[in-house]
């Protein structure tokens, strides 16, 4: 008997087996995927993971379905880190398959019903569900189980399916839908046999009274002979119809062929050659060098402006050389634009895109590419998930902006940190990794004095432009003297109209989009709340809209008070949109526009905002923390950050680091090109420590003073955390599990764990949420504390009571 098992992408613990005939066994092997019966009647993608025989096992095991590739379309080494990705953040291969290979890849088949008996006197005692289901049936001959949801205008449909089925009137078939079908188009090109002079001149004499098809035909003997081009292009090119075209064909004196096209078309432009280093960026890429020469993974502590970036691409260069692949992460998709423009300037052809953005197709065609090795995808940059490709070759991983926290996955699993995750990719393929930021997070740079990670710094910004000067406004002073003009300062406002007269650009600075963070009512107090999560809906101006960011539940804007029925609603705190409204009143000439998720959502939004911005088109930027990471504007000169206070007083012992993270990056924004920026801070705190080593750019002394805090109570990166998750639609049940896991963990742990808590947003989509941190000091086996963590969740599970809540584990946390 040969059997094989397999990895089904869903969160659960164990792989299963399957039965195969000898050929397949001979035919498969690890990395492949395969069809296989999972459920009632379902059918689900499986990878499979190993081959043999082996004795019969106690159950009765399943024949797989069909075999899905010819090669293997996952490497060993990527197996191996999807088991190390398992291990570490605690979840179960499954969900990390499902994280890494693109969804088009996943097949699941989908449950049609097909009509069986059509005779309408057998309907007579049908619900009137059923009678509905059965009349649709008439009408075609299949119905998905989706559309008998939107025929019945309810989720659960199965009951009315299986009875349906029981009375022999419908059978259920599962169809597999290949979702990933590569983009076809035609080519033309002349025929060789009349291309000889006699023949050629013949065709063209028949042809003086067709000047259409004439046309196309000197159009074609135009370019190279053997060239061909593709339809479409063609029919523009000359202006002319298929039916024009076909007749040609039908003459054999063009030919069509039908092959499959790039749905990324590649770089055609020009290649530039890399502009040479200052002498400080020169030395700090020797640095990195000779590092590497014994090292694995560099920090490189630039200072904005300083011009990592054009450290990198030489960089690279040398890996290209060696015909290296490369993967460059970068923790935001906002940033790829910019980014990918300027790497095709000098790498034209060899730079491939992957991003949650691109269509499951793309993906899937990117996705193969890099397996193949083609040396037109020598450099992939993406976001987190780009780690999970399947490098063949890949000698160097480079993550900029390596402090964000957007490269870390909170939900779902694999709750993984894009650069832990990327440091462990590289040490599978023996590559070296570059981290690169402005303000590195605490961990990387402690990293770097434990000698675990090489330190380089840039500390002069590129063509020696001067760090800009950054002023601190005393909100509350401003208030008192009644200086301010709805939220702006009087030195924010001559700011911005001197930066206008100069024809420059404004960047404004505000964590929150939305219009206001809520409605009250002024008359009893009454907060506008989201039904399924404690938390209150933000205003949206434009679409008239009250919205939960957490689940996405939205309602119109109510006209009085759902509580006392007053009229008087007020709109409290600050919001990008209402930024937006005020400049707009304020400065009626600028052009002024807005950079955050809701402007943003389009597949080319941020592509068309950045190039508005490059072109001058914009006057002022209004933005949330997508402005921070790493964006290149030529002309701003001006930075406002509307509320540091905002960002410091966050409940979370990171806060600190965060805000000073963000300002300063927020800051590097302005004076990039030959000027001098100016950054203007509005607080009520401007004597605070962090806000005077923001103005000083003291990096050194935020994380000095920083690291003694997370020292003595002990946090990261003086330990390790774990963060256990509990949810349930009912509170009490929620509070009960958690109180019992504390309990059992703390028999063993005893102080290092903390909690049971609710946090701050206590309930999303209707699920209550109770929490424990657990901390592993330094002297404590990380591996064996998860060991007894798991052997913990076997028992919680075991137990009845508990069956349906769930549970989660998030290994090294960051909010």
């Amino acid at each position: 008997m040969f059997f094989i098992d397999v990895i089904i992408p869903l969160p659960i613990k164990q792989t299963f087996t399957y039965r195969v005939r000898a050929a397949e066994a001979a035919f498969l092997r690890p990395g492949m995927r395969v069809v296989v019966p999972f459920g009632r009647n379902k059918l689900r993608t499986a990878l499979v993971l190993g081959v043999g025989t082996q004795e019969l096992p106690e159950y009765q095991t399943k024949e797989i379905d069909q075999i899905l590739d010819k090669q293997p379309v996952v490497t060993k080494t990527q197996l191996a880190f999807w088991q190390w990705m398992a291990d570490y953040y605690m979840c179960t291969l499954g969900e990390v398959m499902k994280a890494a290979l693109p969804g088009a890849m996943l097949l699941e088949s989908e449950t049609f019903i097909q009509v069986l008996n059509s005779d309408p006197n057998q309907w007579s005692d049908l619900s009137d569900a059923e009678y509905l289901v059965m009349e649709a049936l008439l009408a075609q001959p299949q119905l998905s189980v989706d559309q008998v949801r939107a025929i019945l205008s309810r989720s659960a449909v199965m009951g009315v399916i299986y009875a349906l089925i029981d009375r022999g009137l419908v059978a259920v078939q599962e169809q597999l839908d290949d979702k990933y079908k590569p983009l076809m188009r035609r080519f033309v090109r002349l025929n060789p046999e009349i291309l000889d002079q006699d023949t050629l001149n013949q065709v063209l004499d028949s042809l003086t009274r067709a000047p259409k098809q004439r046309e196309l035909m000197m159009y074609l003997l135009a370019k190279p002979h053997q060239e061909e081009i593709q339809q479409t292009h063609l029919l523009k090119a000359v202006q002319t119809t298929a039916a024009i075209l076909n007749s040609l064909v039908e003459k054999k004196w063009l030919l069509i062929q039908q092959r499959a096209i790039d749905r990324v078309p590649a770089h055609e432009g020009a290649v530039e050659a890399l502009t040479a280093l200052s002498s400080a960026q020169h030395e700090a890429l020797n640095q990195i060098k000779t590092y590497f020469d014994h090292g694995s993974v560099c920090l490189l502590h630039g200072i904005t402006s300083s011009g990592k970036t054009r450290l990198y691409m030489h960089l690279m260069q040398d890996y290209l050389q060696k015909g290296k692949q490369i993967l460059f992460v970068v923790p935001e998709i906002a940033l790829t634009t910019q980014l990918i423009l300027r790497l095709q300037r000098f790498y034209g052809r060899q730079v491939g895109v992957y991003h949650s953005r691109q269509s499951p197709a793309e993906r899937v065609e990117l996705f193969q590419k890099v397996k193949n090795g083609a040396p037109e995808v020598q450099i992939v940059v993406g976001a987190r998930s780009a780690i999970f490709l399947p490098f063949t070759d890949l000698g160097l991983v480079v993550l900029d902006e390596s402090h964000e926290p957007s490269l870390k996955q909170h939900s779902p699993a694999p709750r993984y940190h894009g650069r832990d995750a990327a440091i462990m990719l590289a040490h599978l393929h023996g590559a070296k990794v570059l981290l690169g930021s402005a303000t590195p997070s605490l961990e990387s740079f402690y990293n770097t004095e434990q000698k675990k990670f090489g330190l380089v710094s840039l500390t002069e910004r590129f063509g020696g432009v001067s760090l800009p000067e950054i002023d601190l406004v005393d909100l509350a002073q401003q208030y008192r003297k009644k200086l301010m003009q709805q939220h702006f300062s009087a030195p924010l406002i001559k700011a911005i109209e001197q930066t206008l007269t100069n024809k420059e650009q404004v960047v404004l600075f505000q964590n929150r989009r939305g219009y206001s963070a809520m409605i009250e009512c002024l008359t009893c107090g009454l907060v506008p709340q989201c039904p399924d999560c404690d938390v209150s809906l933000t205003y949206h101006s434009h679409q008239e809209l009250l919205r939960c960011h957490y689940c996405g539940h939205q309602r119109g804007v109510p006209q009085q008070c759902a509580g006392c029925g007053g009229i008087e609603l007020d709109r409290i705190g600050l919001g990008t949109q209402q930024i937006e409204q005020s400049l707009e009143a304020l400065f009626p000439k600028a052009r002024i526009a807005r950079m955050d998720q809701d402007t943003t959502k389009g597949k080319h939004a941020f592509t068309q905002l950045i190039e508005q911005m490059n072109q001058g088109e914009i006057d002022i930027l209004v933005g949330t923390q997508m402005l921070a990471k790493g964006l290149d504007f030529d002309k701003v000169s001006l930075v406002g950050i509307l509320n540091a206070d905002q960002l410091m007083n966050f409940p979370d012992f990171r806060a600190q680091e965060r805000a000073f993270q963000l300002m300063a990056q927020v800051s590097g924004r302005a004076g990039r090109r030959g000027m001098q920026g100016r950054v203007i801070i509005q607080t009520y705190t401007p004597d605070h420590q962090l806000l005077a080593q923001v103005v000083q750019g003291d990096y050194m002394g935020m994380y000095q003073h920083q690291s003694l805090q997370r020292q003595q109570f002990q946090y990261p990166p003086f330990c390790k955390l774990i963060r256990v998750t509990i949810k349930h639609r009912d509170l009490r049940l929620s509070q009960s599990a958690a109180t019992w896991l504390f309990n059992v963990i703390a028999q063993k742990l005893g102080t290092l764990v903390l909690g049971p808590v609710a946090p701050p947003v206590a309930r999303i989509r209707n699920q209550y949420i109770q929490q424990l941190l657990i901390k592993i000091p330094q002297n404590q086996s990380l591996s064996g504390t998860k060991g007894f963590l798991t052997k913990v969740e076997q028992r919680f599970h075991a137990h009845k009571e508990f069956a349906r809540v769930t549970l989660a584990f998030d290994v090294d946390p960051i909010n």
